[in-house]
């Protein structure tokens, strides 16, 4: 691989409010604006298979209407009455530095929030074919802010639906699995955006944010070791959400990331 010319990005980023991890409290207005977020279209296309190809479209537009919608209204109002989703919420602002082309966090006392000297490797990759891309490229050589996201739906959801598994209701538990994946990055988006805020970030493109969040195990981030270090940080395991051996988040609906606050940032898969 040549020598890589680190591109130049702009940096926006004011210092964080605090560095360390803090808990996102959730009520129930959370609740109705992620609700309220889900594109019920591709839910009820992508997440709940109903596909419109090849369809009579009058006839299929009323078949959402008037069996599709309905079953959906009384699927969310099941999980709202009963408080079948308890998510846990956790974020975190940390400092970090680029050096020799790798991105370092500095780590946070637990239970002060002050920054220690110790340095901490975020394990990123850079592509091999041109552009050569990296996320190590969206953070300022010097010093820059780094997010780490987490959020989970919870045992009880988890319970929920194995229990619809295990009794052979495979439909329903098709559909409230197809909710909960779509709930699960609605939380996500509504934390990210609070992060913008405390930062004070206006968000001037097209996309939801100003920067971008990243998850351990796609192409741009293949160590999911990473996901060790979030956990490290933001200490889940206090609500019942830990790591497998190899590193998988337990309850399954359970997701967490690191954010780039960079405006240039994308994502890339080479």
């Amino acid at each position: 691989m040549p020598e890589i010319n680190h591109k130049t990005h702009e940096h926006y980023i004011n210092k964080p409010p605090f560095y360390g991890r803090k808990v996102f409290e959730f009520n129930k207005e959370i609740e109705k604006e992620a609700f309220d977020m889900i594109n019920k279209v591709r839910l009820f296309r992508a997440g709940f298979g109903y596909s419109a190809k090849n369809q009579d479209m009058e006839k299929y537009n009323e078949m959402i209407k008037t069996k599709v919608e309905p079953k959906y209204e009384e699927m969310k109002n099941n999980i709202i009455d009963n408080n079948l989703i308890e998510p846990v919420m956790i974020y975190g602002f940390y400092k970090t530095i680029t050096e020799n082309d790798k991105l370092y966090i500095y780590d946070v006392d637990f239970y002060t929030n002050e920054l220690k000297n110790e340095k901490i490797e975020i394990p990123l990759e850079r592509m091999e074919n041109e552009p050569y891309n990296s996320i190590v490229d969206f953070f300022d050589k010097e010093e820059d802010t780094i997010g780490f996201t987490l959020v989970s739906l919870g045992a009880k959801f988890h319970q929920f639906l194995k229990g619809l598994y295990d009794n052979d209701e495979y439909k329903e538990y098709y559909f409230y699995n197809a909710i909960g994946t779509n709930i699960i990055e609605n939380y996500v988006d509504i934390l990210q955006e609070h992060m913008d805020n405390l930062l004070n970030l206006k968000n001037n493109s097209k996309r939801k944010h100003v920067g971008c969040r990243y998850s351990f195990g796609y192409k741009a981030l293949t160590n999911m070791y990473g996901n060790r270090i979030i956990f490290n940080q933001l200490k889940p395991e206090e609500f019942n959400v830990t790591l497998t051996e190899s590193y998988m988040m337990d309850p399954e609906l359970s997701t967490c990331a690191i954010v780039s606050f960079c405006e240039d940032s994308y994502y890339f898969a080479n």
